[in-house]
């Protein structure tokens, strides 16, 4: 059995992030990175951390009933979500034995979906909320992990990753809804479906000089 990580509950880390992207003093940046796209290789599964998987009812109704049945009920801010202990088990029951990938994709958990391309955090370089995707990068005895990003080469391959955040994005927002926030997603959204090929960050709420940074 895994031994429990310090931030196990990845319902929480999702909420706090939404907080974050609500239209208060800070500006909130759409970083140029958000629209590299993500190479998986075979094998892989550092993106199958140790946390909760979490669904909130209207994600779980989309679900099997086989599946629906390991979930259990739990509240979080006052609001009832459907989680999995994860980290209490020997592996991630959803990731596919041959080969690599998540079984239950693309109706995967949200933070699943999140991890280990988006990221929502203040950034002191722009003194404001920064929305970017990365690799994941942190080095284990195995090495680092083999997932790599690059820019769009086609036009093709860029729409596939636009309509690929698109879905994310308004899975967030059903998640923002559900726990009451009132955030700046769909400004997200709407840069994610009429920004052609974006080389700079995108303010999308506030402060001033919205360009910032070079897609690199």
């Amino acid at each position: 059995m895994r031994t429990k990580p310090k931030f196990a509950d990845s319902a929480e880390k999702v909420i706090e992030a939404l907080a974050l992207l609500q239209p208060r003093d800070n500006p909130i940046y759409l970083w140029p990175s958000i629209f590299r796209v993500l190479h998986c290789k075979e094998g892989c599964s550092w993106c199958c951390m140790r946390f909760t998987l979490d669904y909130i009812p209207e994600e779980l109704a989309l679900l099997s009933e086989a599946v629906r049945a390991r979930f259990q009920p739990r509240k979080v801010q006052r609001k009832c979500i459907w989680t999995l202990d994860q980290y209490r088990l020997s592996g991630c029951p959803f990731l596919k034995e041959q080969g690599w990938g998540c079984s239950l994709y693309p109706l995967a958990p949200i933070s699943c979906m999140m991890a280990p391309q988006i990221h929502i955090s203040m950034d002191t370089r722009v003194n404001g909320v920064a929305i970017y995707a990365k690799r994941f990068s942190r080095p284990t005895a195995k090495g680092f992990a083999p997932c790599e990003f690059h820019v769009p080469e086609a036009d093709a391959e860029l729409r596939r990753e636009l309509e690929r955040n698109i879905v994310l994005w308004k899975r967030l927002h059903s998640w923002a809804t559900y726990f009451g926030f009132d955030t700046v997603i769909p400004e997200v959204v709407r840069q994610l479906e009429t920004t052609p090929a974006p080389r700079r960050t995108i303010e999308v709420y506030g402060g001033s000089g919205g360009i910032w940074g070079l897609l690199k």
